[in-house]
């Protein structure tokens, strides 16, 4: 299932069903929701966790505010929200339920990253969407936006809506094609090639948000490696990070925001046009704070203005209230402390801990300067359920506090991917006769050191 979603998100497929727009993971999943729902609510997919109901609410939130909006003309639509932001989250909570899974979503999100670049190579220099033409024979397919050049390139698009969708879509695979994937965990050197292929397909995008979502997963990357032998080193990232945005606001006469802006687009007046957005955006959002304006509505601005906003979570703190976006950001966070808080046992979840952590931060943070919907939206949704099973699923080896001495081992649990689990093709997951795809116990001196309390990740 997770290959077909991958296949189904790479498809710039439009058909209808009577008056229904659908695509290839509409279809994916409004077919699998209602079984998804009930693996959830029977414990298949592990315990139920704080942002899964978080995320239920959310979802019937947002899709209620849509209703009290605009009226129930609109009741279409807020059901195909509810079955994208919250079918996608369980497509992964349910698909991707153990380390054996995940690590198979991490290959399959990379090998659909590397069947994308040699196509995205000819659309920046030709400006020919191959996918999208194939698409055209068969149905209706994604139109051509025609954006301007960048750096002497055409910027690509490929099988989504716009080359912003493509940048972050490629840019969710590069700490995950780093840890999870990784043939000898112990070399930091191991599996660098991945990296490179990863940005150079993000570079192909000439979006800096999806730039700055890879600047970001690289930084931590670096920073755990040079200091992977020091627990605190999160909680000093942590104060630096602080730190610099105190500097900034004490030191320039602009807010700190602005100068974050201002550095990373490529122009002065996208820069400007953001701060703009940001400003009357958000005014809207507090005069319209409990359902927000709508999927119809139009927010006040000067003339000169565009319509787009450029913020994901602006964008959807106005579409839908503050109430919506705060239950959203609110799962995104109970997702990061439980997860980086998890006792985890054994060396190689720790491992892929960091990688999903890394992943999420990254991205959610680049879509301060960007928008996602279609394909993207759903792959966010999917990397956020994606690290729930480190928390749900009770089979995960755990450390255990045993009073004054410290932290103990639960179980025992096997610390490396076999090499035909940490490279390969895109082939099923399997398990071995124990019940796990993991053999060896090159890791299990580090297994018992664990990582655990707010420091981990």
């Amino acid at each position: 299932m997770i290959l077909t979603m991958m296949v189904c998100l790479c498809t710039p497929l439009i058909f209808y069903i009577g008056p229904m727009q659908l695509t290839p993971y509409r279809l994916l999943l409004l077919l699998a929701f209602l079984p998804m729902v009930a693996a959830l609510l029977t414990g298949r997919a592990g315990r139920l966790v704080l942002p899964d109901l978080l995320m239920v609410v959310y979802a019937c939130w947002a899709a209620g505010a849509l209703l009290a909006v605009d009226g129930l003309q609109r009741l279409e639509f807020s059901g195909m929200f509810i079955v994208e932001t919250l079918g996608a989250y369980l497509f992964a909570r349910v698909y991707v339920s153990d380390r054996e899974s995940f690590v198979y979503f991490a290959r399959v999100l990379f090998g659909a990253v590397a069947f994308l670049l040699p196509i995205a190579l000819v659309e920046a220099t030709t400006n020919v969407m191959i996918l999208n033409r194939l698409a055209d024979i068969v149905g209706g397919t994604i139109a051509d936006i025609n954006q301007e050049r960048r750096l002497g390139l055409e910027r690509v698009q490929g099988p989504f809506n716009h080359s912003i969708l493509f940048g972050v879509f490629c840019s969710s695979a590069f700490a995950l094609a780093y840890y999870p994937l990784r043939e000898d965990v112990r070399n930091m050197f191991a599996g660098v090639w991945r990296l490179v292929l990863v940005a150079v397909a993000v570079f192909l995008s000439l979006s800096t948000g999806a730039y700055l979502a890879v600047v970001l997963q690289g930084a931590l990357i670096g920073w755990d490696q040079m200091l992977q032998g020091w627990r605190r080193r999160w909680l000093l990232l942590g104060g630096l990070v602080a730190g610099f945005y105190g500097f900034v606001s004490l030191a320039s006469n602009r807010t700190p925001v602005e100068v974050f802006i201002t550095y990373f687009t490529f122009n002065a007046g996208n820069a400007w046009n953001r701060i703009h957005i940001w400003n009357y955006a958000s005014a809207d959002v507090a005069r319209h704070w409990l359902f927000g304006i709508g999927q119809r509505g139009d927010w006040e601005r000067p003339h000169w203005m565009p319509s787009s906003v450029d913020h994901f979570w602006l964008a959807t703190a106005l579409r839908h209230g503050l109430v919506a976006i705060l239950l959203l950001i609110s799962a995104y966070l109970a997702l990061l402390v439980m997860v980086g808080r998890a006792p985890l046992a054994d060396r190689r979840d720790q491992l892929l801990r960091r990688s999903v952590m890394m992943t999420i931060i990254g991205v959610s943070l680049a879509l301060c300067t960007v928008h996602v919907w279609g394909a993207t939206y759903i792959l966010f949704l999917m990397l956020l359920g994606s690290g729930c099973w480190l928390i749900a699923n009770p089979d995960v080896p755990m450390l255990e506090r045993a009073g004054a001495k410290g932290l103990r081992r639960s179980r025992p649990g096997p610390a490396t991917f076999a090499r035909s689990d940490a490279v390969g093709g895109l082939s099923s997951p399997r398990r071995s006769a124990t019940g796990s795809s993991l053999s060896g116990a090159a890791g299990r001196d580090d297994a018992v050191r664990g990582e655990a309390g707010p420091s981990a990740v």
